[in-house]
């Protein structure tokens, strides 16, 4: 019996976009980010069945996109993170455009969204990197472009 050979992407070089408020974006390179985390998609169910139902009856209903988390390795006086600072400490926060390119240099697939830049925490431990583990909140739904590359 063969075997099916399974190539594996690495995410090294993954960048995340700023699109602003603005249609259509104009996605800005803000960041190369590592160790992304997607909560993923879910659908909130409700039981529909009632007396008469054999079995129990199901209705799919609003989509849960979740929360994207990732690793930035930080340079503050750099331009890209001055903004990133600046939409976090921006009171109340705005609803913004974001994309995600994965592997922007070998396969270039990207999510695109809309939401919350809604945690910056940054960890400054001596001896170690300047690292923030940011998350975006995501507004409605997300969209997948297939190898698209980067911009």
């Amino acid at each position: 019996m063969s075997s099916l050979a399974l190539p594996a992407i690495a995410s090294f070089n993954s960048e995340l976009y700023w699109g602003g408020p603005t249609s259509p974006p104009d996605y800005i390179l803000q960041a190369r980010i590592g160790n992304i985390d997607f909560a993923g998609i879910a659908i909130d169910m409700v039981d529909v069945s009632n007396q008469t139902s054999t079995a129990h009856r199901m209705l799919g209903t609003l989509l849960k996109s979740g929360d994207l988390n990732f690793d930035i390795y930080l340079e503050p006086a750099q331009t890209q993170d001055t903004e990133l600072f600046e939409l976090i400490l921006t009171a109340p926060p705005a609803l913004q455009q974001w994309k995600v390119v994965l592997a922007s240099a070998v396969d270039g697939s990207a999510l695109i969204f809309n939401g919350y830049l809604s945690k910056f925490p940054i960890k400054a431990d001596i001896g170690k990197a300047l690292i923030t583990t940011g998350t975006i909140t995501i507004d409605d739904s997300i969209t997948f472009v297939p190898g698209m590359g980067s911009d």
